[in-house]
């Protein structure tokens, strides 16, 4: 390879040939020794011959393939319920027992928001002094 891209150095669909085949075969069973060849390549390379535009679009391109390649952030754990217990906890403490709720709930009038139906319940009804 090495030998016919030097008696062709201005020829760029030669080099793009070249090197499409070589990473499509280098791609084939990608493993640690791949992302070696790959990171040792790339390393080697004379980057301050290249113009700056061409730079940053490849700069902008690796990033790009880096987000790909990278694992997803890991997903918070759930906060742990108590064993045996599933689903969300009624909070009994503020809001009383769950049918005294229903029937406040029921009996609500219209111009009264359930926040602060709520807030009045446990006990922090911005209303009251």
């Amino acid at each position: 390879m090495e030998k016919l891209l030097a008696a062709k150095p201005d020829d760029a669909m030669l080099r793009y040939d070249a090197f499409t085949r070589l990473f499509a075969l280098l791609g084939r069973n990608p493993d640690a020794d791949t992302v070696e060849i790959v990171q040792t390549g790339l390393a080697s390379m004379k980057w301050e011959h290249l113009r700056q535009v061409d730079r940053d679009r490849l700069a902008a391109h690796l990033r790009h393939l880096a987000e790909d390649l990278a694992s997803p952030p890991a997903q918070p754990e759930p906060a742990a319920l108590p064993q045996g217990v599933e689903g969300p906890l009624y909070d009994r403490v503020s809001f009383g027992e769950q049918d005294q709720l229903l029937r406040v709930l029921r009996e609500k009038p219209s111009d009264v928001s359930l926040d602060d139906l709520l807030r009045s319940l446990a006990g922090r009804d911005p209303t009251r002094s």
